[in-house]
């Protein structure tokens, strides 16, 4: 039994099926640039440093993820961040799907304390798999910087509180 049966749906994702996935490379960009700089990317991450024994055809699953990303987002940069979580996400599920491969069901504490979330944004220290982060920044990735007045651009529940239902005395902000 649907027990939401009959509740209207908002914004409702309708999905365009005659659409079509342009899969071309942006004007600034082809398959050699896009391979070189995804390699280069994937080298000189500390993550790949760091779950490279841990993971199977680590690089090349990722380059060819990369190379992918960069067409599809235009070549705009946010590929980088795309193949950051989900190399982060593999690693990090590697370490912990087969617990019988780690002396005493534990994965190796080397790996697992420099594995943090986008490795702190070089704004903190990663101890034990937790950001430890510099003063002025915050967040679990030391991503937000404390010393900068967030712009709000929406309020939970668009700042309307039904005092009925909670206190109403504290507003969830969203960034």
């Amino acid at each position: 039994m649907n027990c939401l049966e009959g509740v209207p749906v908002i914004d409702e994702f309708k999905q365009d099926e005659d659409k079509t996935i342009d899969d071309t490379f942006p004007a600034d960009w082809n398959e050699t640039r896009a391979e070189s700089v995804c390699k280069d990317y994937i080298e000189k991450s500390k993550l790949a440093e760091v779950c490279g024994n841990v993971t199977t055809n680590y690089e090349a699953d990722d380059l060819i993820y990369c190379i992918d990303n960069v067409k599809y987002s235009g070549g705009t940069g946010r590929w980088n961040t795309v193949l950051f979580d989900a190399m982060y996400v593999r690693c990090f599920s590697q370490l912990y799907y087969n617990l019988t491969r780690w002396p005493a069901s534990t994965p190796p504490l080397d790996i697992v304390s420099k594995l943090c979330p986008d490795t702190c944004n070089g704004n903190g220290d990663c101890i034990n798999g937790f950001c430890i982060c510099n003063p002025g920044y915050i967040g679990e990735d030391c991503s937000i910087n404390s010393t900068i007045v967030p712009t709000i651009t929406r309020l939970q529940y668009d700042g309307v509180c039904n005092n009925r239902i909670y206190s109403c005395d504290s507003v969830a902000v969203e960034e």
